[in-house]
C-alpha cells in the first residue's frame, strides 16, 4: 500500500508538473490534473493538503531533480572544474533549445506567479534557489582551488550572480523566442567574468 501512495505521489507530481508548465498554477486546475493522472480526488488529500501544499510539493520536486542534475555535473562530470561549470549551464541551454524555446523552468515560473500570493511556495522557491546557488558555489571554489578563477571573487556573490543572470537569460529567451539570450550568458560569464586562464 505504501509502495501504491508513493507511485500515485509521484504520478501527481509529474502531471502537476506538466500542467503548471503548460498553463500555470492558477490556470492549472486540481480536477484537470486528477483526471490526467487517473487519480480521485480523495486520494489527492491523502498526499497534500491542499493546491497550495502541492505546489510546495513541485516547486520541491523540480529543486531536488535539478539539484542532482547540477551535483552530478558539478562534482562526477569530466574535465576540470570551470570546465564542468560550462558544461552544465551549456546542458541547460541545449536542453532549452531541444525542448522549445517557450518552456520554462518551473521554479522561476511559480516565482512570479504566486510568490507574492503564497508565503509557502514563496518559501519553497526561495529555498530551492539556495540551494542551487551553494552548488554553483561550490563549484566556483573548486575552479578556484584548481587556479581556474581568481580567488579574489567571492564564490557565493559570483553564484548569485550567476544563477540570477541564468533564471533572467531564460526568461528573455522566453520572450523573445531566441537562444541568443543563453548565447550571450554563457558567452559573457566563460569569456569575461569567468574567462580561460
Amino acid at each position: 500500500m505504501a509502495a501504491e501512495r508513493g507511485g500515485t505521489r509521484e504520478r501527481l507530481l509529474e502531471v502537476g508538473v506538466a500542467a503548471l508548465i503548460e498553463k500555470g498554477f492558477h490556470a492549472a486546475g486540481l480536477t484537470e490534473i486528477l483526471a490526467a493522472a487517473g487519480v480521485p480526488k480523495g486520494s489527492f488529500y491523502h498526499h497534500f493538503r491542499s493546491k497550495e501544499d502541492f505546489g510546495v510539493a513541485i516547486v520541491d520536486h523540480c529543486g531536488d531533480q535539478h539539484r542532482e542534475r547540477l551535483r552530478a555535473a558539478l562534482h562526477a562530470g569530466e574535465g576540470s572544474p570551470r570546465a564542468r561549470l560550462r558544461a552544465h549551464f551549456q546542458a541547460c541551454r541545449d536542453h532549452y533549445v531541444d525542448r522549445g524555446l517557450r518552456r520554462e523552468c518551473l521554479v522561476s515560473k511559480l516565482g512570479l506567479e504566486v510568490a507574492a500570493l503564497s508565503p509557502p511556495i514563496r518559501a519553497a522557491i526561495r529555498a530551492t534557489l539556495d540551494r542551487w546557488r551553494a552548488l554553483v558555489a561550490d563549484g566556483i571554489r573548486d575552479a578556484q582551488a584548481a587556479g581556474e578563477v581568481p580567488v579574489e571573487h567571492d564564490a557565493d556573490a559570483l553564484a548569485d550572480f550567476l544563477t540570477n543572470a541564468w533564471e533572467g537569460a531564460v526568461a528573455r529567451m522566453q520572450i523573445d523566442e531566441s537562444r541568443r539570450p543563453l548565447d550571450h550568458f554563457l558567452a559573457f560569464v566563460f569569456g569575461v567574468v569567468l574567462p580561460e586562464v
